[in-house]
């Protein structure tokens, strides 16, 4: 799946660290940057191109110049220039977790909202060599920019998450993001859960018996576990449940999964993509089997 360009608009201020347009030529004391040498961007700079990279712990948004060069950064001392022919490509990044439930977050990454989760693995590619953007997506630090000098040749961005990268497309923004694609729309990833009828089970079971489904969650990452095949989701349950039963969904057993709330029972079962999903308790010969339907 590919995920449409992120709309452009006005970036946040703080976000978009962008760069004003500089006047004349290099500067006989401007910095000349080796190639694959990166520096921080302290002034002003015009987007480009803005891309959207989502990921367990939250959007990663890149606001790109693709041509810095003969640029000044207004906000540092000394002009910056590339060396050898080489360029400028411009880079502004934010994280935004905001849309991300707590728990749904703590699903994704392990953590509580306040840590930020994993910090991407991201670099630019051009040709066969591959040069990295050290401090992108850093959690805590919500914004940043920068300048990187490269070589002619077609180039791209890797944004890499527990073994998974996707690709952005420097020209277009657009992001190749395979697996990782459902997440670009958190609230879809979570519904509202059921509970098993008491007027089904025997009457004096009935105060021993539970299964509840508090809420479940259909992601392609959970932590600990990591991403889920092409084809196939993590169906994620939250569940209270009396009486010891056997819990399956759709025939297959499931992977405990830590969780922050005591009282649940957090399991992570890996099973074929679809729209629904039947999650059964067995509690034995005596009181029999009992369905809850997930969609």
């Amino acid at each position: 799946m590919r995920p449409s360009l992120a709309r452009v608009g006005v970036v946040p201020a703080l976000l978009v660290a962008l760069l004003a347009a500089g006047c004349g030529g290099p500067q006989d004391d401007a910095r000349r940057l080796a190639t694959g040498e990166v520096v921080p961007v302290f002034g002003t700079m015009p987007e480009t191109v803005r891309a959207s990279v989502p990921l367990p712990s939250g959007e990663l948004v890149l606001a790109l110049d693709a041509d810095a060069s003969g640029r000044q950064d207004t906000g540092a001392s000394r002009p910056v220039v590339a060396g050898g022919g080489d360029h400028l490509l411009g880079l502004a990044w934010s994280r935004s977790d905001s849309d991300l439930d707590p728990l749904l977050h703590e699903v994704l990454t392990g953590r509580t909202l306040e840590d930020a989760g994993a910090i991407p693995d991201v670099a630019v590619v051009v040709g066969d060599e591959r040069y990295p953007l050290s401090g992108v997506g850093t959690p805590g630090q919500q914004h940043g920019a920068l300048w990187v000098a490269l070589p002619d040749g077609t180039a791209t961005i890797e944004v890499s998450y527990d073994g998974l990268t996707q690709t952005v497309d420097l020209d277009t923004g657009t992001v190749d993001s395979g697996v990782a694609a459902p997440l670009a729309d958190p609230t879809a990833l979570q519904h509202d859960g059921s509970s098993c009828d008491p007027a089904d089970f025997p009457p004096g079971d009935v105060l021993s018996v539970e299964c509840t489904v508090e809420r479940w969650f259909a992601v392609p990452y959970v932590d600990q576990l990591g991403w889920a095949p092409e084809g196939r989701t993590w169906v994620v349950t939250d569940t209270i449940v009396e009486g010891d039963p056997t819990m399956t969904l759709d025939g297959k057993r499931g992977k405990a999964v830590p969780s922050t709330t005591a009282v649940m029972e957090r399991t992570a079962f890996l099973v074929p993509t679809r729209d629904s999903y039947r999650l059964s308790f067995d509690f034995g010969a005596r009181i029999g089997t009992h369905d809850l339907h997930l969609s």
